[in-house]
């Protein structure tokens, strides 16, 4: 049963396939609609016989039988429509009593055996599936009608086939036709004998084949059709369309010389409508016709032909054989032209010729005047050129070379100190703070300030040196032929001596330093780029180095660099990948050894370098602005933890915390502070927040301001590093301070340097007279300890005590100390 199954499914996908082949190749044909059409009828029906074997119960078997009935009851009429276009008898279907004749039996089949299909007791189970038990009587015209018009129409198509090969004159026709008879009758007698014959000899339980015999005839057809190129000689079958569109007359003979086709050119040239000349023989138009047999020569000849009004036509007119690719003779291509118009056209070409003879002598007149017109233009080309150049390699402020003319020349003295071992040095000039003296004096007054010392320096110059300007504030110059590196030094000290001098503008005057970074070739490079960059590292490092100065690049200034880069790169991934972690100091009260505070210490555990110090790459966060979410980080952190710790009774401590000038210029950190305490329900006198006094030194009020806001929160507010950067007496009156703390670099001068201990003492008595709170960090040594208590330090901090630890660590410690 499965077997039958697949056979079904085969059945269908075969007609499918044959259905869409034909109708792809050319859909615009009515055979290969019709016959796209009979494979889809036929594939149908062998999928509902596939359902049918595989029913499970009668009555299901017995619908999909119903369901064949329109398969079955009309695919004879499908193969006779088909068979007739085929055979070209396509004219029998100009009366309407012609599709009335060859369809109406298969509306009548459908009708008497839909309306009154089989029960489900008229099918029994066998092991081939479903078969189908008669009933002995439905009717004469039930039990016979479909079995006459079955023969009838099968004995029709073998007839047409059987003419169609005998009369035709192409030898392809003839093979096609033997192929479809032959299998038409081989599908007739199979048929026959498995649905008649066998079943009258008592082999009833045959499954029904009829499927497989009807395939064969379309198989038959369709191979016959693909292998001997079956056509119909018409335009939609000659790949001529475009002639369609010609001016040309056009003419598609058949090989009785009758007129299948004809384009519009040919019309309009002999007058006629299509109707009225299409299926004439080609003689209507040749006045003489005996002239009809020139068409046989496939020559291109003059002749006349005659028009619908009976004028003569002269024309220049050329045949071709139209091939069936079988040696067939299908026909013949005629085309022609009005041969008026080609006269017309030869002498509209002479006149032309003429012209332009004329209009060529009158242009190569002009051409002279244009070519000297030209060789004015290109003088004024060049001179632009130049001017470009000029533009693309000065700086239009102070006449110098640019970067990249600078570039050139380096390129240049490269190439010559190679060949003769030659040194040469690249100086780069940093003009320091030009941006705040371009703030203070003015745009226009900056610029002539660039003005005055590209003047300088070009007055201080030798005539083989090389001066440019690299951008805004910066200049290059190229110093060749020194002796050593000693006059390289004095030549950038007398650099840096000479712009240092006063300029003039109106009656005041303007100061000015520089800083100079100096690479030299080929000790520092070999090529243009790298010492160009190399003078930028060293310039940079000399302004590190307080400005005003000059130093050499050296590969550990690269190396630094690099390792600034890799840093400063692994650092953005560090927060990501939970690389920071948050340690814990704890903070003693001087007098009972207790611990009575944390301060939150930050550290980054590097996958390569281990702990890497804050030292290190706290002022890489702020340069980056990456401080500002770091810093939130581990504020939320410390709050969460030391909240964490008081709800599990571990400690009542408060936690201070650093915040840097990136967080409090952020306009958002009364915000955060706020929404963390809120988070975290930290009580915000448990909170303390650390400052440096450099914070001080950008925007002093908007600074102020912030701190109030924050204090307004019930915070306590530290300043850090007393003493060190900025300190002003005026700014501790203005700041909502609660405590001072003292730097670790007075700790470590106790007992050995007196103006350590002096401002140590200094402090402690400030921060008392302001009723300030006074902690020291950095305690190490027992000696700071007793000498800060005898000073009467309230708190302190350091390794003599703690060192800072992670929380699980000091969370030991803190749970010590309580028992």
């Amino acid at each position: 049963m499965t077997i039958l199954i697949i056979i079904y499914l085969t059945c269908s996908s075969i007609c499918l396939f044959i259905g869409f082949s034909i109708l792809l190749n050319n859909s615009r044909q009515k055979f290969n609609r019709w016959f796209f059409i009979v494979c889809m009828n036929l594939s149908f029906w062998a999928l509902m016989l596939s359902f049918m074997t595989a029913a499970k119960d009668a009555e299901t078997v017995a619908l999909y039988r119903r369901l064949t009935t329109f398969s079955w009851s009309t695919v004879f009429s499908g193969i006779l429509y088909v068979t007739i276009f085929l055979v070209k008898k396509e004219n029998f279907f100009k009366k309407i009593w012609s599709y009335i004749l060859v369809f109406s039996p298969a509306v009548l089949s459908t009708y008497l055996y839909y309306s009154q299909p089989l029960k489900p007791e008229n099918f029994v189970k066998t092991g081939f599936g479903w078969i189908i038990e008669y009933p002995e009587t439905r009717g004469i015209l039930r039990d016979y009608f479909f079995n006459f018009y079955y023969v009838i129409f099968t004995a029709i198509i073998i007839l047409l086939f059987i003419n169609w090969g005998k009369n035709t004159e192409f030898e392809r026709e003839k093979k096609q036709s033997k192929i479809i008879v032959y299998s038409i009758i081989v599908a007739f007698i199979l048929g026959t004998i498995t649905d008649v014959i066998l079943p009258n000899l008592g082999f009833v339980n045959i499954p029904e084949l009829s499927i497989i015999t009807n395939l064969i005839v379309v198989l038959s057809i369709w191979y016959a059709v693909i292998k001997y190129s079956f056509m119909s000689l018409n335009i939609e079958n000659i790949v001529v369309d475009v002639f369609k569109i010609m001016n040309e007359g056009l003419i598609i003979l058949d090989s009785k010389k009758i007129i299948v086709d004809i384009n519009q050119g040919a019309l309009e040239l002999l007058g006629y409508e299509e109707n009225e000349i299409k299926g004439k023989n080609i003689e209507i138009i040749f006045s003489n016709k005996q002239e009809t047999d020139k068409i046989e020569t496939l020559n291109s000849y003059e002749i006349d032909l005659l028009s619908k009004n009976y004028t003569n036509i002269p024309v220049l007119l050329s045949s071709s054989i139209l091939d069936d690719g079988w040696g067939g003779d299908m026909g013949r291509l005629i085309i022609f032209q009005n041969h008026c118009e080609i006269r017309k056209m030869q002498n509209k070409l002479k006149e032309a010729y003429n012209g332009l003879e004329k209009r060529v002598n009158q242009r190569t007149i002009e051409l002279k005047e244009v070519n000297a017109q030209l060789e004015n233009e290109i003088q004024g080309r060049i001179q632009k050129e130049e001017e470009i150049k000029k533009l693309a390699f000065n700086d239009q402020l102070t006449g110098l070379a640019n970067r990249k003319c600078f570039a050139d020349q380096v390129n240049e003295r490269i190439f010559e100190s190679s060949k003769h071992k030659k040194t040469f040095s690249i100086l780069l000039i940093d003009l320091d703070s030009f941006k705040m003296i371009n703030d203070t004096i003015g745009y226009e007054q900056g610029e002539k300030l660039l003005i005055k010392v590209s003047e300088r320096l070009k007055g201080i110059l030798r005539s083989n040196d090389i001066i440019a300007r690299a951008t805004g504030d910066q200049f290059l110059i190229l110093i060749e032929d020194y002796n050593c590196n000693e006059d390289i030094e004095k030549k950038c000290e007398y650099i840096i001596n000479k712009i240092k001098e006063p300029y003039q503008f109106n009656n005041s005057e303007i100061y000015i330093t520089a800083s100079i970074g100096a690479s030299i070739y080929p000790h520092h490079g070999i090529e243009a780029e790298k010492l160009l960059n190399n003078a930028d590292i060293a310039m940079y490092k000399a302004k590190e180095k307080g400005k005003g100065r000059f130093v050499f690049f050296d590969s550990l200034m690269k190396k630094n660099l690099d390792e600034v880069m890799n840093l400063t790169n692994d650092l953005y991934r560090a927060l990501e990948f939970n690389e920071l972690e948050v340690y814990y100091q704890p903070q003693i009260n001087i007098k009972s050894s207790k611990i009575v505070g944390l301060e939150a210490l930050l550290r980054w555990n590097h996958p390569k370098l281990g702990i890497v110090s804050p030292n290190i790459f706290i002022p890489i966060a702020e340069k980056t602005g990456l401080i500002v979410s770091i810093g939130e980080w581990v504020l939320n952190t410390a709050c969460r933890q030391v909240k964490q710790w008081q709800e599990a009774g571990v400690c009542n401590l408060s936690i201070a915390v650093n915040l840097s000038v990136n967080q409090i210029q952020s306009n958002k950190i009364v915000e955060q502070v706020s929404k963390i305490l809120a988070e975290t329900e930290l009580n915000p006198e448990d909170l303390e927040l650390e400052i440096t006094e450099n914070v001080l030194m950008k925007d002093t009020n908007f600074v102020v301001d912030t701190l109030k806001e924050l204090k307004q929160l019930d915070i306590r507010i530290a300043i850090d590093d007393f003493g060190t950067e900025y300190s002003s007496l005026n700014y501790l009156k203005q700041l909502p301070l609660d405590r001072i703390k003292i730097a670790k670099c007075f700790v470590d001068g106790i007992d050995k340097n007196i103006n350590d201990e002096a401002i140590i003492s200094a402090i402690i008595l400030l921060g008392k007279k302001l009723k300030l709170n006074v902690i020291a960090e950095g305690i190490e040594e027992e000696r700071q300890q007793i000498f800060l208590k005898a000073q009467m330090c309230d708190e302190i901090q350091g390794f003599y005590y703690y060192k800072p630890m992670p929380a699980m660590e000091i969370e030991k410690i803190l749970k010590k100390s309580n028992n």
